[in-house]
């Protein structure tokens, strides 16, 4: 365990399922929690874990709730966070950010901005996961309580690096348990001589046995992550035999002060169904989704068939190229009205290639435009994308943060230092923290010429 946290919550859900209750499972992430490269959706470790839930207490009625989305980060999971998860008002939630928040990871955005930039970075994905965090535990569900979370750390199987000593530090502060793949997978491919690992059942295996890409997990790796994970599980299972504890934040009881200035625990995602902007040449698409399809879990189908009983999320989760709008032509604009010091923007950098390239400009702030270049360098496929716009009332022009500003200057307290141990944000500068002044977004299409697909602004992130 990289953190013990208080498993009271956990364990509270688990008593409630031996007792015959309906439980929601659910997990937000990335392509490792989405199940990328696996051979069936049913072998992604979350899949796994679901399967756990169901086989340790067949009174209750459990449904799967799966919100991972590949190449996405914190900074769009807490805008989703409400309509992807918590509408199915989940009693216990895995998170897993800790591969996509590390700034490595970044599609080399942060390249020529130096270490500032990458502590900017950092501070902002700090942000954002704990907004993340705050969201989930300040949802109640239908027992009253908060969901029971538990943070798990993804690793890079290459290098051995992901974000979790961030990470682990906001789960520390909200005493949520936290297991890191570093430490039960990577670490002992590293320690052996030969870089070996031993399974249970006597199998010898590599590093790369278990992923081809240094990143993904494949099946055995899948396997592998869900049996550390329900390993903790059932070690939680017989601590909690007995009695029922009520546990958990109630709705009498409040989180402990912010770590961060806290501005992303509020934000919402924006496309059309949410908010009208002034089109000109944009049009929205009202495409149809994708068709549903379900995973092989073994969840009863009659039961599946019930309202509010589906127990696989994947065509609206999963399809992030809907409910946008689109152009292709040069001078075509979209503009919004929004609120506060926070903004990202979501378009799709496409394969098809020439696409067109758009600007993006606040309150008629040319010389600080950002240029979104719907051209994807990769061949995997069409990749949504997330460009900050403004951090906390500064316009980070290409995606980097201004020079004149750093984190450091908002962290500050009135004597210019931040008091780490006070563990809030009480020394965060106030006019940035509750600046809700009103903005203008204007993007407009500038190199388009014989594209072969459009420009595709699929999300908002931010404040309306």
């Amino acid at each position: 365990m990289k953190n013990t946290g208080n498993p009271a919550s956990i364990i509270n859900v688990m008593q409630r399922a031996a007792e015959g209750e309906q439980i929601t499972i659910g997990f937000i992430g990335g392509s490792i929690t989405q199940g990328a490269v696996v051979s069936d959706e049913a072998l992604c470790y979350a899949a796994r874990v679901f399967k756990w839930w169901k086989d340790n207490f067949p009174k209750a009625k459990i449904r799967y709730v799966n919100a991972g989305i590949g190449a996405t980060t914190s900074q769009f999971g807490v805008a989703r966070v409400s309509d992807d998860l918590l509408k199915y008002d989940p009693d216990f939630v895995i998170v897993e950010y800790s591969v996509n928040d590390n700034d490595e990871l970044l599609d080399g955005s942060s390249e020529g901005y130096g270490e500032q930039m990458h502590y900017d970075r950092s501070e902002l994905f700090r942000e954002t996961y704990e907004g993340l965090i705050r969201r989930i535990l300040s949802h109640k569900n239908g027992s009253g309580n908060a969901p029971a979370i538990l943070i798990v750390h993804s690793v890079k199987n290459d290098n051995g690096r992901n974000f979790e000593e961030v990470h682990s530090e906001i789960g520390r502060h909200y005493g949520i348990p936290c297991i890191s793949m570093k430490e039960c997978v990577y670490d002992k491919f590293m320690a052996a001589p030969d870089g070996s690992m031993i399974l249970p059942d006597g199998q010898k295996i590599g590093i790369n046995d278990i992923t081809l890409d240094m990143l993904h997990p494949n099946d055995l790796g899948h396997g592998i992550v869900a049996g550390h994970i329900t390993d903790y599980l059932n070690d939680l299972k017989a601590e909690g035999a007995g009695p029922r504890r009520e546990t958990g934040i109630t709705k009498e009881q409040q989180l402990p002060p912010a770590m961060t200035p806290d501005r992303y625990e509020d934000v919402n995602r924006y496309n059309r169904l949410n908010s009208t902007p002034v089109l000109n040449g944009f049009t929205e698409d009202d495409a149809p989704v994708m068709e549903p399809f379900r995973i092989n879990t073994g969840f009863d189908v009659e039961d599946s068939k019930k309202p509010g009983d589906d127990p696989v999320l994947s065509s609206e989760v999963r399809d992030v190229f809907k409910n946008g709008w689109h152009a292709s032509k040069e001078g075509d604009s979209i503009t919004f009205e929004f609120s506060g010091g926070e903004l990202a923007l979501m378009y799709r950098k496409s394969v098809n290639k020439p696409a067109p390239v758009a600007y993006a400009v606040i309150d008629g702030d040319e010389e600080n435009r950002i240029r979104l270049d719907a051209n994807f360098d990769e061949d995997w496929g069409d990749k949504a994308y997330m460009a900050t716009l403004m951090y906390h009332g500064r316009i980070c022009k290409n995606g980097s943060f201004p020079e004149e500003y750093t984190c450091a200057d908002e962290c500050a307290s009135n004597t210019g230092e931040r008091d780490d141990a006070a563990g809030g944000n009480d020394g965060y500068t106030e006019d940035l923290i509750n600046d809700e002044k009103s903005h203008t977004l204007t993007v407009t299409i500038e190199e388009a010429g014989e594209c072969a697909s459009d420009f595709y602004l699929i999300d908002l992130v931010g404040k309306l």
